[in-house]
């Protein structure tokens, strides 16, 4: 397109001042100056037009896009086009007929206010669009939300481009929806990509309000923590759990979270929280408030600390593919509970095992030291996740560090407790082993690492017999 309107100018420029006394000559009078001042007054737009192109090729497709990573504004560059013949054109007629702009602009000033009231709408958009382009409130990529009583609901979509008159919006559903500048810019607007970084959720369940508080938010913080950990979420700010409201028969709660929408769609991430916070609510049985009055007994979120030790280790594999019913309460007997304050470490790295933590509530983070010796994060525990089975039964070294990330509560399960029950039933210890060799055959599967699931049964119930040599008597 370049090297076509740069031999229209080259042509036009052998013809303007080359050609001229060849057409004056053979042309008449009028027609032959008329002919000649054509062709000047061609070739300033032709060179305005060539200068445009390059401009375009050079700074538009190359320099722009490199700086800013976007195309620029169809509307910008059709206003630097329309510089670039304005000036061509006001050249052309100045040096070939003597017409000044400003000659121009005054013949047209009657016409100008005629078309005025004639296009007032049009006109109100064309400068809406300026508007925008000139403060920059949004550009193509921001998601937005426009509040308009025209259009019912807030209207909320990412910016496709912006034309001269309108502002194309793609809705989360597919849809395009084409509104006037003049409405943008008239009416508010929030503009969820400014400042750049995540932008924060928020979402409400109600609790029954005989439910302690405390344990409410320790339980649903856990489950934010761990939602938070999917793709499109952002984990700073961390996510937190407030009591928004209280009335005659159920706190309102209300979670807090961050998420980037040019990740995720917002309906979506909701909804992962949502679904987590309903599956805390269910697995721990916490009453939701209801409409009638009546007399009940205490709710069943409020659990003494025994109920509430047999239900976890009703959830943990290894005890609930393995012990009776009456094993497993004689276990819950033996247990201990243990609350932690943020920040603080449950186990360490390295250190010797002994016991086994089931989490009752709230959020633990899991991180193991690389190869450079800085800390890399692995997973987040939550209700009902376990962490160190392995320390427990064999006694080996603990492989990560667990650290609690909000107020943590959990129940151990020591050596000391696992011993009371070997001691009456010793053949638990080759189950113990069984079970333990198929999660770690489960594990090495996933990660691609070869093991043979019988050698690694009989490796387990060595180090088993050897760890709990006083339940035997002797170790084989």
């Amino acid at each position: 397109m370049i090297l076509f309107s740069a031999i229209v100018v080259v042509g036009l420029t052998l013809l303007r001042f080359w050609a001229s006394d060849w057409l004056l000559a053979v042309l008449p009078a009028a027609m032959g100056h008329f002919t000649v001042n054509a062709l000047g007054i061609s070739l300033s737009v032709a060179a305005a037009i060539l200068a445009d192109q390059f401009f375009r090729n050079v700074y538009w497709n190359r320099i722009f896009r490199r700086r800013k990573g976007r195309k620029a504004p169809a509307l910008v560059r059709d206003l630097v086009t329309t510089l670039f013949l304005t000036i061509g054109l006001s050249t052309g007629l100045y040096f070939e007929l003597g017409v000044a702009a400003s000659g121009i602009a005054a013949v047209s000033g009657a016409t100008a206010v005629v078309l005025g009231f004639a296009l007032q709408t049009m006109i109100q958009d064309l400068f809406g669009g300026l508007s925008v382009n000139l403060d920059r409130s949004y550009a193509i990529g921001d998601w937005l939300t426009i509040h308009h009583p025209d259009l019912g609901a807030p209207a909320y979509g990412r910016v496709e481009g912006i034309s001269w008159r309108t502002t194309f919006l793609s809705l989360p559903d597919g849809r395009m929806l084409i509104v006037p500048n003049r409405v943008v810019t008239a009416n508010p607007l929030t503009n969820h990509s400014r400042p750049s970084g995540a932008k924060r959720l928020t979402v409400d369940v109600c609790i029954d309000l005989r439910v302690p508080s405390e344990r409410v938010v320790n339980i649903l913080m856990g489950e934010a923590f761990k939602a938070v950990q999917g793709p499109g979420f952002s984990q700073k700010p961390a996510p937190s759990i407030l009591v928004s409201k209280i009335e005659q028969d159920a706190v309102t709660y209300s979670a807090r979270f961050y998420v980037d929408p040019d990740r995720i769609e917002i309906e979506v991430a909701r909804s992962i929280m949502f679904r987590a916070l309903q599956d805390a609510i269910r697995r721990t049985a916490m009453p939701t408030p209801v409409q009638q009055i009546e007399i009940t007994q205490p709710p069943a979120g409020v659990t003494d600390f025994a109920e509430e030790a047999l239900a976890a280790i009703g959830r943990v594999p290894l005890f609930a593919e393995t012990l009776g019913e009456e094993q497993k309460v004689e276990l819950a007997g033996r247990c201990r509970h243990m609350s932690l304050p943020a920040g603080s470490a449950l186990i360490r790295q390295g250190d010797g095992g002994g016991s086994m933590f089931v989490i009752l509530d709230g959020a633990a983070n899991v991180t193991v030291k690389g190869t450079d010796g800085a800390d890399q994060h692995v997973n987040v525990l939550a209700l009902g996740d376990i962490v160190g089975e392995m320390s427990l039964m064999t006694g080996t070294p603990r492989t990560a560090t667990v650290r609690a990330a909000t107020p943590l509560r959990v129940l151990e399960i020591t050596k000391e407790a696992i011993e009371g029950l070997l001691v009456a039933a010793p053949e638990l210890l080759e189950l113990f082993s069984q079970i333990l060799a198929e999660r770690q055959a489960q594990l090495n599967e996933a990660s691609n690492r070869p093991g043979k699931s019988k050698a690694a049964e009989l490796d387990l119930l060595s180090k088993m017999r050897i760890f709990f040599v006083r339940s035997f008597g002797t170790a084989d």
